[in-house]
């Protein structure tokens, strides 16, 4: 019996004990059902758009100092003295809003074309976790500038979770630090951002590409009868090339957004303000727009188990929709899905502010404004 020829210089020694080019070959020419489409580059334009907010991220936590003092005047010498600073925070800041958008509108691309179904569960579900920690990534990052708008929306954010039964008022102090919101907080959110959610998406986005390559793609959701006309392709070329453009035109968007009109921090945060008037972010303007449906002691209900009916309906799209369709409901699907998935977007334009309130008038009808916070949002529901 013949030894095994032994392989000629570094790299194919290397490869023989870490085959990452059979790996990586093997990756390049998946088949995709149906050939390569511009639809499918949103997945490639998310993890594009995640490394360039953890480099620009590394870059600012360089100068950064997690103290009420220092934090928005760190931020303010990265804008002015460092080199491009000004572009890099731009660039950081544009980058998270337009990541939220397009893990919004890559969830609703696998949706579409049916991404979710048999045996692809476990792809959807590590997707919509990842969707649950980019929304957690914005709210922290929010509040490291310790700004007004930063303070105040920290103030709010933590407040809601006083509404959960039974242990309400210990999550609260878990997420502060102690009863108010403060240097603690800060120091809870900074190591949060840096530390904890990166490592956390570091896990879910390997464990999202596993299943996704175990699996395969699953294709369009004309897939079946496209493989009767069009061609299987490889994930190389032709889908490389896609993703490349696609790719490249977003990080040229974003560095033009930061370079036409960055962002700029307001006033060093002040508890005792009362003129300022809080208002969330856009990806939570909804949430606020539905507590105005459950006023009073049923505030609750919005704050926790509306947002939670809605990602529990999400995650199991997998499985209830194959159930319905089993039983013949599956005319009613669509229009059902359609009205239920949309209302947050919904909710989310049709949120629109109104006067400014004082806060010295919460201040006087409550003994403790926190709870109150949410009415200073001053969001009404449009009447049609």
């Amino acid at each position: 019996m013949e030894a095994s020829p032994k392989p000629n210089g570094v790299l194919a020694a290397i490869e023989e004990r870490v085959p990452i080019g059979k790996a990586l070959r093997s990756f390049l020419h998946e088949s995709i059902p149906g050939g390569a489409r511009w639809a499918y580059v949103f997945g490639s334009m998310c993890l594009a758009l995640i490394a360039l907010q953890a480099i620009t991220g590394i870059v600012i936590a360089a100068y950064y100092v997690p103290s009420p003092d220092h934090a928005l005047t760190t931020l303010e010498y990265v804008e002015k003295e460092v080199p491009f600073g000004r572009v890099l925070l731009g660039v950081h800041h544009w980058g998270a809003n337009i990541l939220v958008g397009l893990v919004l509108v890559h969830v609703a691309q696998a949706f579409v074309f049916g991404a979710y179904k048999r045996p692809r569960e476990a792809v959807w579900l590590s997707g919509v976790v990842l969707l649950l920690l980019v929304q957690a990534f914005h709210f922290t990052g929010y509040a490291l500038p310790w700004d007004q708008e930063g303070y105040w929306a920290t103030e709010v954010g933590t407040a809601l979770a006083r509404n959960t039964p039974f242990i309400g008022e210990w999550v609260m102090r878990m997420m502060r630090g102690g009863p108010e919101v403060g240097a603690v907080t800060l120091t809870h959110f900074f190591a949060i951002h840096v530390m904890v959610l990166p490592a956390i998406v570091g896990g879910a986005i390997l464990l999202h590409l596993v299943f996704l390559r175990l699996v395969g793609p699953a294709g369009t959701f004309r897939a079946d009868a496209e493989r009767e006309t069009r061609a299987a392709t490889g994930f190389f070329p032709h889908q490389v090339f896609k993703d490349a453009v696609a790719i490249t035109l977003l990080v040229a968007v974003v560095v033009g957004l930061a370079a036409w009109q960055y962002h700029p921090h307001r006033a060093l945060a002040n508890p005792s303000d009362t003129s300022f008037l809080p208002r969330p972010e856009w990806n939570f303007l909804f949430l606020f727009q539905i507590q105005k449906l459950f006023p009073g002691s049923l505030e609750w209900l919005a704050a926790l188990v509306v947002p939670a009916l809605l990602v529990g309906m999400v995650a199991a799209v997998p499985f209830f929709i194959t159930a319905l369709q089993n039983a013949g409901f599956q005319a009613k699907i669509a229009p059902a899905l359609q009205a239920f998935l949309s209302a947050p977007g919904e909710l989310t334009i049709e949120a629109k502010p109104l006067q400014p309130v004082p806060f010295s008038i919460v201040l006087s009808t409550a003994e403790d404004a926190p709870q109150n916070l949410p009415d200073l949002l001053s969001i009404e529901i449009t009447n049609r």
